[in-house]
């Protein structure tokens, strides 16, 4: 069986980058698309360098960034970055012919072996429950994906911005966010429409998951700051920083959170410190749990 290889896409030097790839490589491989301040990271083991460059300039995507779209309060380069991965990792994928990749976001550390996992279907990510009916939101900070997510995931851009036959599925979530300020329209509206439009069968990563190895049940994390899980919103207990209380082994290198729904500690297969939880990604913090 091929072995899951984990991809990272960022630009720009960051310490918790640096501090990410060498916990996450300690039990993955992975590859990291960025740019020359990344490059040094090549020497870290089981990280293998991969320049952006090769790819940025391709045709396809400079259809795409023609008639891209911002359409939410981000800053327009931001917005167009988030695009750019999955275009990027597209022609990563095709390059190097492999059948999937793991991705995950570069603030986000995984502390398992990605392999070690049983996934039901041949792509998996993160698809919060919509509590408001113009979220649609979902999440790749952690998700396995193949060579029909990434064609999938384009043909819909198409669909929405070039052509503009699916514009349609967008339109009251743009009219949500011209009302109510803030957010708007990104990849993950596309991810979460990908599967709610059952154009692509995806697992929802996040309900627990059974590993090979001891055939338990773990938890992805889908964001630090919040404790939602996969049947309410204020799944996980909550420490004194007000994020996810992380739990440890003294004997393993193995962590936790408790679960409230389930009434349970369940372990954990990632930390992901989305925006001001950044300043949580430090080896400081993370010593008091390996």
């Amino acid at each position: 069986m091929e072995k899951i290889n984990t991809i990272i896409f960022h630009q720009g030097y960051q310490d918790y980058l640096k501090l990410n790839c060498l916990i996450t490589s300690k039990k993955n491989n992975i590859f990291l698309l960025g740019d020359e301040s990344l490059k040094s990271f090549d020497k870290f083991k089981n990280v293998t360098f991969i320049d952006v460059k090769k790819y940025i300039n391709d045709e396809s995507i400079e259809i795409y960034k023609r008639n891209f779209q911002p359409l939410n309060t981000t800053p327009e380069k931001f917005v167009w970055l988030w695009y750019l991965r999955i275009f990027v990792m597209k022609l990563f994928l095709e390059e190097n012919n492999f059948s999937n990749i793991f991705h995950i976001d570069s603030d986000n550390i995984l502390f398992e072996d990605i392999n070690n996992f049983k996934f039901n279907e041949d792509n998996a990510y993160l698809i919060n429950k919509n509590y408001i009916p113009t979220n649609l939101t979902a999440s790749i900070h952690c998700g396995l994906l193949n060579s029909n997510f990434f064609s999938n995931f384009t043909k819909l851009y198409e669909d929405i911005f070039v052509n503009k036959s699916k514009f349609g599925l967008i339109e009251d979530k743009i009219k949500y966010h011209d009302e109510h300020g803030k957010g708007g329209i990104c990849d993950m509206t596309l991810f979460y429409l990908l599967h709610s439009e059952e154009i692509l069968k995806v697992q929802n990563l996040m309900a627990p998951i059974l590993s090979i190895q001891d055939n338990e049940e773990y938890i992805f994390m889908d964001n630090f700051s919040d404790p939602i899980g996969d049947k309410v919103d204020n799944q996980f207990r909550v420490g004194m920083n007000k994020r996810i209380k992380i739990y440890n082994d003294s004997n393993t290198e193995n962590i936790f959170l408790y679960d409230k729904f389930r009434k349970k500690k369940m372990r954990l297969i990632n930390i992901h410190f989305q925006g001001s939880a950044k300043k949580f990604m430090n080896e400081k913090f993370l010593k008091r749990y390996l």
